[in-house]
């Protein structure tokens, strides 16, 4: 679309005014316009077109309030002159109330999530059934948006994120100076893995080392958790106008806790819209989404606050939506997360009296879900962390056949091997390790294959498929956490030369020694 619009601001009471940005060319014309209304849920819409009532002067259409002010909802509209090309559509929203209504605040801040930091949820449905594992990372390197990237990864196509879908998300996000302060905001995200419908089985398979002695569920697909397919199959980067900058925001205004936080739901922003969908290589401007966000008192012991994320989209031309969404992101003062509710299909503009934004109400696209024929909602309860130190690991080898932990262990060649690993606090670790050898050389530790081997619950066991044919083989090394970068994938070979450096300061584990016969 080669000829742009803009209506400024994006969002009005009933009784503001607001310009229509178009070229100067335009400039004394009449133009033609055609206009969609909807009510702020998307109900009621309506077509019109015409000749716009005003001519614009200086590149500007000035627009003021009819008497007893615009109706309340949405408007969007494109507009030509003669015979001309449209415009591209954009959207103007009239509201009653304040985007950000005043709260108080008390001194407490949630802090970043830490770079390098991992979480590890188990994920139950709305009949309390285990239904798989997810794992966020805190990439350690930058996002080449300027933020830092929150990657998720999962053992099941019904578990967090994306529930009914087997994709993997790395969202992009970046704290901004705002007029509501500074924020952290959602600035888009990509996903992965296979488009609806798919399974992600045959990637799983191509791990070479085995965890049928951890004590988890998901057995064949722990090794996914940290990993992700290397197909893109959508970009998203979330649009939005100048007075719309807290869209997709996850904390009130400088991360600050509210004062009297309680059950019932405090507005923190009442309405904001962007348009968050690419189309054709370009941006769905016919489309848009609203979003409104709430503060609750954690019930999650040791928590500090959660918020409530509730979005509802139009795709286009302010159709009726056929997705909603309520998340409940359950936040730590240290910026992990302990819990994440998902309601999905709630009603429209849900936060209004009666109050329904956690309504229980089936998916739409119940053949997406291989886990229950109707899944209302998503829990993720966190169950392991893990805080880049400097504290080493503990490691120990062990024999397949014999469950006594070792620091120096001697198998045959073509027998497996169990490799051990705690923090130092006891519990243990899960995710990817660097390899210090007695010579001193040290290495992101791989199966032949060359894929970064991944550690679960501790615990990762090892067999010829992944060390190859090693007889008469000795290897003396210490561990340590090999911090997750956008370079590390469990699922696929990655190249040393491709491979961000590891961003752990840990001191490195005590040696053990592996003998193979």
């Amino acid at each position: 679309m080669s000829i742009k619009i803009k209506i400024v601001p994006g969002k009005i009471t009933p009784n503001q005014g607001y310009i229509v940005k178009v070229p100067n060319s335009w400039n004394g014309k009449s133009l033609d316009y055609e206009l969609t209304t909807a009510k702020l849920d998307f109900s009621d819409r309506r077509n019109s077109s015409g000749v716009w009532q005003g001519t614009a002067i200086n590149g500007k259409l000035t627009v003021s309030p009819p008497q007893g002010g615009f109706p309340v909802g949405i408007y969007m509209v494109r507009l030509k002159q003669n015979k001309s090309e449209w415009s591209n559509y954009d959207v103007l929203v009239v509201d009653n109330l304040p985007t950000a209504p005043p709260v108080q605040y008390t001194a407490q801040k949630i802090s970043l999530p830490p770079l390098g930091s991992y979480m590890l949820f188990k994920n139950y449905n709305a009949q309390g059934n285990f239904i798989g594992y997810t794992r966020i990372d805190i990439e350690t390197d930058p996002s080449s948006n300027g933020g830092y990237t929150m990657r998720f990864t999962k053992t099941r196509s019904c578990a967090y994120w994306n529930a009914g879908f087997p994709s993997q998300l790395r969202w992009y996000l970046k704290e901004e100076d705002t007029p509501q302060g500074k924020l952290l905001l959602a600035l888009g995200g990509t996903s992965y893995g296979v488009q609806e419908g798919g399974s992600l089985n045959k990637t799983a398979q191509q791990i070479k080392v085995t965890y049928s002695r951890t004590g988890w569920e998901d057995v064949a697909t722990q090794g996914m958790l940290g990993g992700f397919s290397t197909e893109k199959f959508a970009t998203d980067y979330y649009l939005k106008d100048e007075d719309m900058a807290a869209h997709y925001s996850l904390l009130p205004p400088d991360r600050k806790i509210p004062t009297n936080l309680s059950s019932t739901p405090l507005t923190i922003f009442e309405l904001l819209f962007g348009h968050p969908l690419p189309e054709n290589g370009g941006y769905n401007e016919s489309g848009m989404d609203i979003w409104h966000l709430e503060a609750l008192k954690s019930v999650v012991s040791g928590s500090a606050i959660t918020m409530r994320y509730i979005e509802y989209a139009a795709r286009k031309l302010l159709s009726v939506p056929d997705w909603s969404v309520t998340e409940d992101w359950t936040w730590r003062a240290d910026g992990l997360l302990s819990q994440i509710t998902q309601y999905v299909n709630v009603e429209r503009k849900c936060w209004e009296t009666p109050y329904s934004c956690t309504a229980n109400r089936p998916l739409i696209k119940k053949e997406h879900l291989s886990c229950s024929n109707s899944q209302p909602l998503v829990r993720a309860e966190l169950f392991d962390w893990y805080i880049p130190d400097r504290e080493p690991l503990l490691l120990r080898l062990r024999s397949a056949f014999d469950p006594t932990n070792r620091s120096n262990l001697t198998i045959k060649n073509g027998e497996e091997y169990d490799l051990f690993v705690k923090k130092s606090d006891g519990r243990l670790y899960s995710g990817f390790l660097e390899v210090k050898t007695s010579s001193g050389s040290q290495l992101l530790w791989r199966d032949k294959d060359n894929r970064p081997i991944y550690v679960s619950n501790g615990l990762v066991t090892v067999g010829p498929a992944a060390y190859g044919n090693l007889p008469n083989f000795s290897l003396t090394f210490a561990v340590r956490p090999y911090l997750t970068c956008s370079a590390l994938n469990s699922a696929y070979p990655v190249d040393l030369e491709h491979l961000y450096p590891n961003k752990s300061l840990a001191a490195f584990s005590n040696m053990v020694t592996l003998n193979i016969t």
